[in-house]
């Protein structure tokens, strides 16, 4: 279903609150069940803002609110924040069913003294069986996003408030949607692909896998496995195309 563009009214309502999107983005960022890159969390955000932007004449109308109320947004920010709130922990829940089997990995390196004592990555590679890659891959997952569009690993905790600029265009605004549809979109695909290919993708891009090596851990032949790689990265494709497509469109 096609998104319709935002009218004036609502872009304003985006443009005014975006720095309540930020602001809710980093109180809330690190209540995710797991490690999610900052941008991502801050995507989820600003996707509850255009969404409540929307949705807030209508919810004024519903509510009795008179038209100098409504086309402020006088009442916008109480509004807009429950569903900038509801709209981060729906993003954290849509993208936990990913890490599982990462975290049972992790646990692994957990018990075998990472982050209880200094240990070595050679260490942990003999005391858990994993090869050095895959501790090296296990430990970038925990500080990084298992699905994400765009990394920001140098950022430092100064940055969070300074890294995205301030909106003051169409174009901006225009911008935030796609980005924000776009990482929506390939989450979803994700989730609703068949499990041997979840767990080929959390394998190979999680966990740093070969598709030999992802052959030998699930004791399936190497071609399934690769015909559930390449169907995985064509939905997810195919997603991507038809969410530009729907944006441009608009």
């Amino acid at each position: 279903m096609k998104e319709l563009p935002l009218t004036q009214e609502q872009n304003d309502l985006v443009t005014k609150n975006i720095n309540l999107a930020r602001k809710l983005a980093h109180i809330y960022g690190s209540k995710s069940p797991i490690p999610m890159d900052r941008e991502e969390v801050l995507s989820l955000a600003y996707q509850g803002l255009i969404s409540a932007a929307k949705r807030y004449r209508a919810y004024g109308e519903e509510n009795g609110y008179d038209e100098e109320s409504i086309s402020s947004g006088r009442f916008f920010g109480v509004f807009a924040q429950h569903r900038i709130v509801g709209q981060i922990f729906d993003g954290f829940r849509k993208t936990d069913h990913v890490p599982k089997m990462v975290r049972r990995d992790y646990k692994k390196l957990e018990q075998a003294g990472y982050n209880q004592r200094p240990i070595t990555l050679d260490e942990l590679s003999e005391k858990t069986g994993f090869s050095l890659d895959q501790v090296k891959n296990l430990i970038r997952v925990v500080h990084n996003t298992p699905v994400s569009l765009t990394s920001n690993d140098d950022a430092d905790d100064s940055d969070y408030q300074t890294y995205s600029t301030d909106l003051s265009s169409d174009h901006d605004v225009h911008q935030i949607t796609v980005e924000a549809s776009l990482r929506n979109s390939v989450v979803d695909a994700i989730e609703r692909l068949p499990e041997l290919q979840k767990v080929v993708l959390t394998l190979r891009y999680f966990e740093g896998y070969e598709l030999q090596n992802i052959s030998l851990e699930t004791g399936l032949a190497l071609t399934p496995i690769r015909e559930a790689h390449n169907a995985a990265l064509l939905a997810i494709l195919k997603v991507c195309v038809d969410t530009l497509d729907v944006q441009e469109a608009a």
